[in-house]
């Protein structure tokens, strides 16, 4: 899921690219290619047909099909990120206004939501860290005065419900948030001694348990989902000594018991954990300097036979961004394809070709 500031490295939303590709041999990898201005673009649907962008005067804008829509209009200096997941439709928009201004890192944001190609958007509420879960099903956003996760489903708004945070310590702690099913919620919090954990609940039986804990509060979790498992890393931090660890636990029975550790480090990774549910791969960034005997980071990938291997050659990857069923790097001033196609230059003369065809 998404996003792209590309001029400053921050990634806000999904590009159709032109070939499916892994780094090469000579850890070449293809670059993004787009006939408009990247540094504009917010989100592209895979099929290259709609294109969601923002302009300096603080709107939003829809384009497809040779004609351009505005969606939301708000003040210069407001930013958009616009979230997808290739599995619906459905879209989030969390709209900052005052970026650079307002530096108030708990202010809560507009969140609305859309339909991929349709002008209409409606609001949702206010709070920051807007996702979607269960192939679109539901949107969840985090509110930081209350330490609220709300959940609505997107259909169906007045179906909704919170899970309340125990962290008391970090005012700028962010959870992550999944539904592993219709009931069951996995997020992570902040417990009294300043250690994270991942949080199981189940909504149909109002119950909450922990289910992994950090042994240390220099520790961060990261958790993904992929068709079976709930996927958790432990990275350490700052100038600690814990290494990193990657965790799989069944789905159908998420139980500590059930765990399996499938990667271990002596060295504190960077994280940026992705999960590809469709081919059952992991992708994170590695700390590498156990192979290049100096600080380095590349982006690691684990297959579903947990065999672990590095993929890219650039020395100091420290991003990874997957949108829609693209996966990709900013690096530097450029953003490389690690997974996905990378050139939709020509996208307008191809779907114009298949429209005359029609």
């Amino acid at each position: 899921m998404v996003f792209i500031k590309l001029k400053y490295f921050f990634i806000f939303s999904t590009f159709i690219t032109s070939a499916t590709l892994f780094a090469n041999e000579s850890g070449e990898l293809p670059e993004l290619k787009a006939k408009q201005e990247l540094n504009n673009i917010l989100f592209i649907t895979d099929d290259g047909r709609f294109t969601y962008y923002q302009r300096r005067s603080g709107t939003l804008l829809l384009s497809t099909n040779y004609s351009i829509e505005e969606l939301i209009s708000s003040s210069p200096g407001t930013h958009y990120k616009v979230y997808g997941n290739p599995r619906t439709n459905n879209l989030v928009i969390e709209v900052t206004e005052d970026l650079h201004s307002n530096l108030n890192l708990r202010r809560p944001n507009d969140i609305y939501k859309t339909t991929r190609g349709r002008t209409r958007v409606e609001k949702v509420g206010q709070g920051q860290n807007a996702r979607l879960h269960r192939d679109g099903e539901w949107i969840s956003y985090f509110s930081p005065q209350d330490r609220r996760i709300i959940f609505q489903n997107f259909e169906t708004p007045v179906l909704r419900f919170n899970v309340e945070l125990i962290n008391r310590l970090n005012p700028y702690f962010q959870p992550q948030t999944l539904m592993s099913s219709d009931s069951t919620i996995l997020y992570t919090d902040i417990g009294a001694r300043g250690t994270q954990a991942v949080i199981k609940h189940n909504r149909s039986e109002n119950e909450t348990n922990i289910l992994l804990q950090t042994a240390s509060a220099n520790q961060h979790l990261n958790i993904c989902l992929l068709r079976d498992y709930l996927v958790i890393q432990e990275i350490g931090v700052r100038k600690s000594q814990n290494g990193s660890m990657i965790h799989k636990i069944p789905r159908n029975n998420l139980s500590i018991d059930r765990s399996e550790t499938i990667y271990q480090s002596r060295y504190n990774d960077l994280g940026s954990l992705l999960c590809d549910k469709n081919k059952n791969e992991i992708y994170f960034i590695k700390n590498t300097r156990e192979l290049s005997g100096r600080r380095t980071s590349e982006v690691a990938k684990i297959n579903g036979a947990n065999e672990m291997s590095i993929i890219t050659s650039l020395n100091f990857v420290t991003q990874l961004i997957q949108m829609d069923k693209s996966i990709l790097i900013p690096f530097r001033e450029n953003v490389y394809v690690l997974k996905g196609q990378s050139d939709y230059t020509t996208q307008d003369i191809l779907l114009r070709s298949l429209e005359n065809e029609g």
